[in-house]
Protein backbone atom coordinates (compact mmCIF):
# COMPACT_ATOMS: atom_id res chain seq x y z
CA UNK A 1 0.00 0.00 0.00
CA UNK A 2 1.71 3.54 -0.56
CA UNK A 3 1.88 5.92 1.75
CA UNK A 4 -1.41 8.40 2.09
CA UNK A 5 -0.53 12.07 0.61
CA UNK A 6 -1.62 15.05 2.50
CA UNK A 7 -4.29 17.00 0.53
CA UNK A 8 -5.89 18.71 2.93
CA UNK A 9 -5.36 21.68 5.46
CA UNK A 10 -8.09 23.25 7.48
CA UNK A 11 -7.04 26.34 9.77
CA UNK A 12 -9.53 27.90 11.96
CA UNK A 13 -9.00 31.70 12.53
CA UNK A 14 -10.64 34.58 14.40
CA UNK A 15 -8.93 36.63 11.45
CA UNK A 16 -8.92 35.23 8.75
CA UNK A 17 -7.65 37.56 5.98
CA UNK A 18 -5.03 38.74 8.46
CA UNK A 19 -3.99 35.07 8.31
CA UNK A 20 -4.51 34.56 4.84
CA UNK A 21 -1.80 37.75 4.32
CA UNK A 22 0.55 35.92 6.57
CA UNK A 23 0.58 32.39 4.45
CA UNK A 24 0.53 34.41 1.52
CA UNK A 25 4.10 35.83 2.06
CA UNK A 26 4.98 32.27 1.59
CA UNK A 27 3.63 32.46 -2.15
CA UNK A 28 0.27 31.19 -1.59
CA UNK A 29 -2.33 33.00 -3.38
CA UNK A 30 -6.67 32.52 -1.61
CA UNK A 31 -9.69 33.19 -3.12
CA UNK A 32 -13.26 33.05 -1.42
CA UNK A 33 -14.83 29.49 -1.15
CA UNK A 34 -18.14 28.78 0.12
CA UNK A 35 -19.39 25.29 -0.14
CA UNK A 36 -23.26 24.59 0.21
CA UNK A 37 -24.93 26.48 2.71
CA UNK A 38 -21.31 26.46 4.92
CA UNK A 39 -19.57 29.20 6.12
CA UNK A 40 -17.82 31.48 3.79
CA UNK A 41 -13.81 30.83 3.71
CA UNK A 42 -10.52 31.38 1.79
CA UNK A 43 -8.94 28.60 0.35
CA UNK A 44 -5.77 28.10 -1.41
CA UNK A 45 -4.68 25.33 -4.05
CA UNK A 46 -1.27 24.23 -4.92
CA UNK A 47 0.71 20.97 -5.30
CA UNK A 48 -2.25 18.78 -4.79
CA UNK A 49 -3.07 20.27 -1.76
CA UNK A 50 -6.12 22.52 -0.96
CA UNK A 51 -5.33 24.63 2.39
CA UNK A 52 -8.27 26.89 3.88
CA UNK A 53 -9.10 29.32 6.41
CA UNK A 54 -12.37 29.50 8.14
CA UNK A 55 -13.51 31.72 10.33
CA UNK A 56 -13.66 30.69 14.22
CA UNK A 57 -16.97 30.63 15.45
CA UNK A 58 -17.53 31.31 19.19
CA UNK A 59 -16.47 28.34 21.34
CA UNK A 60 -15.31 26.43 18.28
CA UNK A 61 -11.92 24.82 19.37
CA UNK A 62 -8.96 26.46 18.01
CA UNK A 63 -6.57 24.66 15.64
CA UNK A 64 -3.65 26.22 17.44
CA UNK A 65 -2.19 22.53 18.34
CA UNK A 66 -1.28 21.97 14.52
CA UNK A 67 2.00 22.32 13.13
CA UNK A 68 2.67 22.95 10.09
CA UNK A 69 5.97 22.48 7.74
CA UNK A 70 6.60 24.01 4.50
CA UNK A 71 9.58 23.23 2.02
CA UNK A 72 11.04 26.66 0.78
CA UNK A 73 13.21 28.19 -1.47
CA UNK A 74 14.72 30.65 0.72
CA UNK A 75 13.91 30.86 4.73
CA UNK A 76 16.02 34.36 4.69
CA UNK A 77 13.62 35.45 1.77
CA UNK A 78 10.19 34.29 3.54
CA UNK A 79 11.29 35.90 6.77
CA UNK A 80 12.43 38.91 4.78
CA UNK A 81 8.70 38.87 3.02
CA UNK A 82 7.29 38.64 6.89
CA UNK A 83 9.83 41.26 8.63
CA UNK A 84 8.05 42.08 12.02
CA UNK A 85 5.04 39.36 11.86
CA UNK A 86 7.67 36.53 12.00
CA UNK A 87 7.72 35.49 15.53
CA UNK A 88 10.75 33.44 15.09
CA UNK A 89 10.93 30.31 17.72
CA UNK A 90 13.77 28.48 16.47
CA UNK A 91 16.57 28.87 13.46
CA UNK A 92 18.98 26.60 12.83
CA UNK A 93 21.52 25.10 10.04
CA UNK A 94 21.34 21.30 10.00
CA UNK A 95 24.56 19.18 9.51
CA UNK A 96 22.54 18.40 5.99
CA UNK A 97 23.19 22.09 5.20
CA UNK A 98 19.67 22.33 5.70
CA UNK A 99 18.11 25.49 6.96
CA UNK A 100 15.18 25.15 9.14
CA UNK A 101 13.19 27.87 11.12
CA UNK A 102 10.14 27.26 13.23
CA UNK A 103 8.03 30.23 14.14
CA UNK A 104 4.70 31.34 14.59
CA UNK A 105 1.44 32.58 12.44
CA UNK A 106 -0.23 35.61 13.87
CA UNK A 107 -2.87 33.17 15.47
CA UNK A 108 -0.33 30.85 17.33
CA UNK A 109 -0.04 27.94 14.61
CA UNK A 110 3.45 26.70 14.87
CA UNK A 111 5.36 26.81 11.11
CA UNK A 112 8.23 25.14 10.28
CA UNK A 113 9.99 26.78 7.17
CA UNK A 114 12.59 24.26 5.88
CA UNK A 115 14.79 24.71 2.35
CA UNK A 116 17.43 22.61 1.23
CA UNK A 117 20.74 23.07 -1.14
CA UNK A 118 20.13 21.29 -4.38
CA UNK A 119 23.54 19.20 -4.09
CA UNK A 120 22.62 18.65 -0.12
CA UNK A 121 21.26 14.97 0.85
CA UNK A 122 17.09 14.89 1.26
Amino acid sequence: MNSPAINLVVLRSADPANLASFYESLGMSFKVERHGNGPEHLASTGNGAVFEIYPRRGDEPTSQGVRLGFRVQSVSGVLELLGPRAQVISDQKDPNRRRRCVLCDPEGHKIELSEALEDAPR
